[in-house]
């Protein structure tokens, strides 16, 4: 019996294009969108004139899957990997998905324990119960990061990875965490929130655990407007 080709074989596609296709986003909306900036009254009605001037709007679409155009999503991540010293780097709309990406790619789940420190932004250990697992707090040394003796005392059979959290741009001591991780064999995840763009002994924050997240939004080192990487 002779064998169908797929279209990814040469036979016809499926689908004949994949964009770009007339906007969902009418022009209504596309100018809500740009009166959120302060631009004079001048400017805006120069804008307003541009958008009634075209028939067909095709676009905005800000997805990289609906967008034959290059992403600039991907190359916000071909930057980030290069920047911080990473194979992979994956762009999500929030360090709190990011977190849960995390530790659901680490496979935590229901019944697991994942140590996370006392004085950190509540998505940390929130994340950890969106992946049906259990937040185990410690407490911080002086730089209000993750104690390591306080780490080593909470590990349990049931802890399954550690959460070292960079706060207000100073980086937890990764050194001696590291350390502890490897011989207890558990991941070392980074939540690098607070401190986009820092480094600990010559490295950039991110690249040294097993998982490093990152967040852009407004009141971040590094600014989006949103996302997370």
């Amino acid at each position: 019996m002779k064998k169908e080709l797929s279209a990814i074989e040469g036979t016809t596609k499926a689908v004949p294009k994949l964009g770009p296709y007339p906007t969902k986003i009418g022009r209504e909306e596309l100018w809500e969108i740009i009166d959120m900036w302060d631009f004079s009254p001048g400017n805006k009605e120069k804008i307003k004139a541009v958008l009634a001037s075209d028939a067909n709007i095709l676009g905005p679409h800000l997805f990289r899957y609906y967008n034959p155009k290059p992403s600039r999503v991907a190359e916000a991540e071909q930057a980030m990997a290069e920047l911080i010293g990473v194979k992979h780097c994956l762009a999500v709309n929030s360090c709190t998905s990011a977190l849960v990406a995390a530790y659901r790619a680490l496979g935590i789940g229901a019944g697991d324990e994942v140590i996370v420190p006392a004085y950190t932004f509540f998505a940390t250990a929130a994340t950890v119960v969106a992946a049906n697992a259990v937040p185990v707090i410690v407490e911080v040394d002086d730089s209000l990061t993750l104690e390591t003796e306080a780490v080593e005392r909470a590990i349990t059979p049931r802890t399954k990875a550690i959460a070292a959290v960079h706060m207000r741009g100073a980086p937890a001591q990764m050194d001696a965490l590291l350390d502890l991780a490897k011989r207890r064999g558990l991941p070392l995840l980074e939540d690098v929130a607070q401190a986009g763009g820092g480094s600990f002994q010559g490295r950039r924050l991110g690249s040294l655990g097993t998982i490093g997240c990152f967040s852009f939004d407004y009141y971040k080192v590094i600014v989006s407007g949103e996302g997370a990487l």
